[in-house]
């Protein structure tokens, strides 16, 4: 079984859901330090999704080549992927997926077991239809998390995200209860439709 990808958009797909794996598992499933990958020869589709428990991350992409279906299992410690990189090989012979990138190699033996039904938890979560659903610009909102990161206090790492409408500002606050708190404020794009 084998497909083939473009190389930056392999390592997009690992970069975006690497952070989503648990980094031990001692009582947990053991598949939460990989990153589930689900070839789609027919739709010619690449499906990576990962989850610790806490967070779920879902990325699509589109294949190259590949001969038939397959689903398999990454590490998250993929080779580097050098500028020049033209594509990523993946391929599952003999329960080890081989990941070929430029002259790297790198192997993972395939973990046993059955990955949670990402789908059928993201379907469930979907039946109810969204109170509010609002664009905002991924780079001011990475800035404003992170900013609210730096002022949790560290026994309550929680930020309270504030959405009225979807043309009105959204405020993400931090800091204690009953105190003062942390402000940041980002406001929404316009035409996310």
């Amino acid at each position: 079984m084998k497909a083939i990808l473009d190389a930056k958009d392999f390592k997009r797909l690992i970069d975006n859901t690497k952070r989503f794996t648990r980094s031990s598992c001692n009582t947990v499933n053991k598949l939460m330090q990989y990153i589930h990958v689900v070839v789609d020869a027919e739709a010619m589709e690449i499906r990576a999704e990962a989850l610790d428990g806490h967070r779920i991350s879902i990325e699509y992409g589109k294949l190259m080549e590949a001969d038939e279906s397959f689903q398999c299992y990454i590490s998250p410690k993929i080779p580097i992927i050098a500028k020049n990189s033209d594509n990523a090989e993946l391929e599952l012979v003999e329960g080890k997926l081989l990941i070929r990138i430029g002259e790297f190699i790198v192997g993972c033996v395939q973990p046993e077991g059955e990955y949670y039904k990402v789908g059928e938890l993201l379907e469930d979560m979907q039946k109810d239809a969204p109170i509010r659903t609002i664009g905002l610009n991924a780079a001011y909102l990475e800035d404003v998390m992170k900013a609210a990161k730096n002022t949790v206090v560290n026994w309550r790492s929680i930020v309270e995200i504030d959405i009225r409408n979807p043309d009105k500002p959204v405020i993400i606050r931090t800091g204690r209860r009953k105190e003062k708190q942390n402000i940041k404020v980002i406001l929404p794009m316009n035409n996310i439709s």
